[in-house]
């Protein structure tokens, strides 16, 4: 019994000693979370708080460069990995996440997270990143690689999303959420390649969805969603390639111009039970167009 409780106790001190001097002492959720690191269960701190200042209290409060030091060390990914994905719930993260160029080698699962500042992921690599009723004040993955997929589900983002020139190995899905957009741009995926199906559903973005020479191997999915642009364009898609089909329907709102010209859709174009305020210019299509939208 004596070596049991040893071993224990040696396991815990080993978590703590991964932790860099700087993030030291560590934050009440802080310590929650890395004691439960690695057991594969959903971690919830939204009960856990901690001081603000001098005297306002938060619940769940953990700090950027905590999270971004959990989420890219290489012990914790070890711990993680043994059990599946690294799943929290009802954090607040006070900083700016900043982890450019930098790899996270775990399955990542954000509920209920309030990130109080910007998420840059600029030319990291990632394995799969979802996000369930998150608040994001803007989200980073210029040029990034990510292996799995991408869900962002109820999601708030109070600026943009940045996606150019990632590439995506699996599905990119944005599922009930608001995205309140930064000038005309409200999700930048120009130069984006995505082997799965790039999926907008019941969405609200106030700003341009961009897809200048993006690449999508399977559907383009844009159901039940609308922008309001403040340019021209609500899609601007030229020179787009999508290898299944292309659908902009059930019961879309676009206000401004859907346009898709210099670009190859494999599949069929469906605009059905979608309204449209402006123009809509498409390409040559190689399957049969189901058009039967409205114009505003």
């Amino acid at each position: 019994m004596t070596n049991l409780v040893s071993v224990k106790n040696k396991s815990t001190r080993s978590k703590d000693e991964n932790v860099p001097a700087q993030l030291r002492p560590l934050l009440a959720a802080e310590a929650q979370i890395l004691k439960s690191v690695g057991e594969g269960l959903e971690i919830d701190v939204s009960h856990i708080s901690s001081k603000r200042g001098e005297s306002e209290e938060a619940f769940g409060l953990i700090r950027a460069d905590f999270f971004a030091w959990l989420i890219t060390d290489a012990a914790v990914a070890r711990q993680v990995n043994l059990n599946g994905r690294l799943s929290l719930k009802g954090a607040q993260v006070q900083g700016t996440i900043r982890i450019a160029f930098r790899s996270i080698p775990i399955d990542l699962h954000l509920i209920d997270c309030i990130f109080d500042s910007a998420f840059v992921a600029s030319f990291a690599r990632t394995k799969s990143l979802e996000f369930e009723r998150c608040t994001l004040q803007a989200f980073g993955l210029t040029s990034a690689t990510v292996d799995g997929s991408i869900a962002l589900d109820g999601v708030s983002v109070v600026s943009h999303l940045q996606m150019h020139g990632a590439t995506i190995g699996g599905a990119l899905s944005i599922n009930g959420s608001v995205i309140k957009g930064v000038g005309n741009t409200g999700v930048n995926a120009s130069n984006i390649s995505v082997r799965g199906n790039l999926s907008v559903i019941s969405t609200e973005i106030n700003g341009c969805l961009r897809m200048l020479n993006a690449s999508v191997n399977g559907d383009l999915e844009v159901q039940s969603t609308t922008i309001r642009s403040r340019g021209p364009y609500t899609i601007h898609a030229d020179g787009i390639k999508i290898g299944g089909r292309c659908f902009i329907n059930n019961g879309c709102q676009m206000f401004g111009i859907t346009r898709f010209m210099g670009s190859k859709i494999g599949g069929e174009l469906n605009l059905i039970a979608s309204r449209f305020s402006d123009a809509v210019a498409y390409p040559w299509i190689s399957g049969a167009p189901s058009f039967l939208g409205r114009f505003l």
